[in-house]
């Protein structure tokens, strides 16, 4: 280590004894001074950490009179260590919680970025209470929501690196708290205060002999306390820094991605904002997490630059195609946009449970459905066949999971990109116990795709496709020659369209529908619409058939979108012309 790098272990007691006697002999290995910070035990710990004092030499304690709790905990021994020279402290639990093997990983970062809070990211395993595992992602909400970024993955835990001088100088000038809420609080405000935050993923372990002192009740009031201090205090900044986000200034947002592929970017907003309704939904049910999308969305319309300019740019394509005489589109219309994607998250949510009403979908011509989705063979003794299902990123095609409610023979596979699939079949085992739903993770469709799912669909199980977003291409390759894809109208501009699905179509022979899921006046309505019969693409005329294929999926998809342009959830750069504009800027 260089000379100005002089770490210690910073180690919070209270009631612990018995636990950190066995767990110590760990942290000594690491031949680093080890500062515990006694916070008004009782006699039997006190005893166990004198003993401890006496019997290491790199063992130094700090004791208090009375209990003030592991804020005030842990800012006393800050304080003791600047005392004593120590440039930075490792903060870690007295009861075995945490990894101690990771501490030369945790070191190592610090040294190499030492003005930056080092802190762990936990990795649980089963030991994890569910509760209080699916409680954090309501802090996790709030500091997000209160930082305007994702930049902190995780505030409670800890176990971090701080650099001593930050935290003191940051002591010194704001009231911190002094029990559960001071690990939250004190990140947040030095994240304020630009200081960066790197993470680490650690193991993080729930003893069976462990002993936690979170009181249910008042910890809850003082970390709701705090997030209300916090929120005031970044609303009174807001002004500013929304200003600054409207304009495009990257001091409060990410690295602009807005050229990039839409799968390159793993649809990372999306996916945190997923994995965050999906633990409100859990501890709070569908009524609160529509609550609860108020702030998360309003953060995210604030940060989210790309978004509201994709917003904007789909909502006045809609307006000028219809000619309207209404007036244009403005931010409160995306801001609205953006509330009905977070509406259909959550409603995901309830598909994918199975807690979906019988009267929440509304199925058009159900006779019509009926008969295609209940296989029957038109003759006897006819083997049942599936069918293909177009779908689209416009409206909630999740929901078409209650079908599987009313039509229990059905089977359904869904074709997803393999880089954004594995996340989103997590999420969806969490809440599904159907097993007549398959995922399948696709990078692109090759003949082998092909011959899988032609046995599906020669027993009966129907396959369901977006047809409105292309496979991941090389950025340098100019946008108008995109392998497996091609130019259609769209709303009165050029766009691109996979070709791969409707080639997969003919491959399977079975007829094509188009199938849409639209939230309207209180329930979704089911919109399952005939394609093809059969697709017929003989190779050799491939080239001359595609682009009427290709340009009757954009004018269905065209009809829905002017009807419901506010459940369009592409938030990325959709026209051929304005991705080749963007293209020739890079170059």
């Amino acid at each position: 280590m260089n000379a100005d790098f002089n770490p210690c272990l910073l180690v919070p007691v209270y009631n612990h004894g018995p636990q950190l006697e066995k767990y110590l002999p760990e942290l000594i290995t690491y031949n680093l001074p080890i500062v515990l910070v006694n916070d008004g035990s009782a006699e039997l710990t006190c005893n166990i950490l004198k003993e401890l004092d006496d019997k290491y030499e790199q063992v130094q304690l700090v004791s208090l009179v009375e209990n003030g709790g592991k804020g005030a905990a842990v800012m006393a021994g800050f304080r003791y260590c600047k005392e004593q020279g120590y440039s930075h402290a490792l903060q870690i639990d007295a009861d075995g919680q945490h990894n101690a093997n990771d501490i030369p990983k945790f070191l190592a970062k610090s040294e190499a970025q030492p003005k930056t809070v080092i802190s762990g990211r936990p990795v649980y395993d089963e030991s994890v209470p569910k509760k209080r595992f699916y409680a954090r992602y309501i802090t996790h909400v709030w500091v997000w929501i209160e930082t305007l970024s994702f930049d902190i993955k995780d505030s409670m835990c800890g176990f971090r690196v701080y650099p001593i001088e930050q935290v003191i100088q940051l002591m010194q000038s704001v009231k911190l708290g002094t029990r559960m809420d001071f690990d939250t609080a004190v990140l947040v405000h030095l994240y304020w205060r630009g200081t960066q935050v790197e993470f680490v993923p650690t193991e993080v372990l729930y003893p069976e002999d462990g002993l936690s002192h979170f009181n249910v009740l008042k910890d809850n009031v003082l970390i709701t306390a705090m997030h209300t201090q916090l929120v005031i205090l970044m609303l009174l900044k807001l002004p500013r820094v929304a200003a600054n986000l409207l304009r495009g200034d990257k001091a409060f947002s990410k690295k602009d991605v807005s050229t990039s592929h839409w799968a390159k970017k793993d649809e990372k907003g999306s996916l945190q904002g997923m994995k965050i309704m999906l633990a409100c939904y859990k501890v709070l049910g569908k009524r609160g997490a529509y609550a609860l999308l108020y702030p998360v969305i309003l953060f995210f319309f604030i940060s989210s630059k790309q978004a509201r300019q994709e917003s904007q740019r789909f909502l006045q394509r809609v307006w000028a195609s219809q000619c309207s005489k209404e007036l244009p589109p403005t931010l409160l219309t995306t801001f609205k946009h953006l509330m009905n994607f977070g509406r259909a998250m959550v409603d995901r949510f309830g598909a994918w449970s199975n807690d979906m009403q019988h009267n929440e979908l509304y199925i058009h011509n159900e006779d019509s459905v009926d008969r295609i989705l209940s296989l029957k063979a038109q003759e006897e003794g006819q083997p049942k066949r599936g069918c293909v299902f177009f779908t689209s990123h416009l409206g909630n095609v999740d929901v078409m999971r209650g079908l599987l409610q009313r039509y229990p023979n059905l089977k359904l596979t869904v074709l997803l990109f393999a880089e954004n699939a594995v996340k989103i079949n997590a999420l969806m085992k969490e809440l599904s116990g159907s097993s007549a739903l398959n995922i399948i993770s696709v990078a692109q469709i090759t003949p082998a795709t092909a011959m899988m799912l032609n046995d599906r669909i020669e027993a009966g199980e129907c396959v369901a496709i977006a047809v409105d977003r292309t496979q991941p291409q090389d950025p340098s390759m100019p946008v108008n020659s995109v392998p497996n894809s091609m130019s259609g109208d769209f709303l009165g501009m050029p766009a691109i369209f996979p070709t791969g699905p409707f080639i997969l179509a003919s491959l399977l022979d079975c007829p094509v529908y188009t199938l849409f899921c639209i939230y309207d006046q209180g329930q979704y309505h089911l919109h399952l619409r005939h394609f093809s019969e059969k697709i017929n693409l003989p190779r050799r005329k491939r080239g001359a058939l595609l682009p009427a294929l290709v340009q009757q999926y954009s004018d269905e998809l065209a009809y829905f979108a002017k009807r419901y342009p506010l459940q369009w959830f592409n938030f990325f750069n959709f026209w051929q012309e304005h991705q080749q504009e963007e293209q020739n800027r890079q170059e």
